[in-house]
């Protein structure tokens, strides 16, 4: 999923203007919340791996 949001956002940004990249940038931003809606949904167990996995990376930064 990543590589395709990485290759929509190249391909907007290399020929569009501020406005457009900010555009698409909000839809494929909105369009990944979505998505990870959806799987919440389908598997709630992915929620706690998220949090947990938010916390490891908050106290990394803390312990550097």
């Amino acid at each position: 999923m990543w590589t395709a949001v990485c290759e929509e956002l190249d391909a907007t940004a290399l020929g569009s203007t501020k406005e457009d990249a900010l555009i698409e940038l909000r839809w494929v931003m909105q369009s990944c919340l979505e998505a990870a809606a959806r799987g919440l949904k389908e598997n709630p167990d992915s929620f706690n791996r998220l949090t947990q996995i938010y916390d490891d990376t908050v106290a990394i930064g803390k312990a550097s």
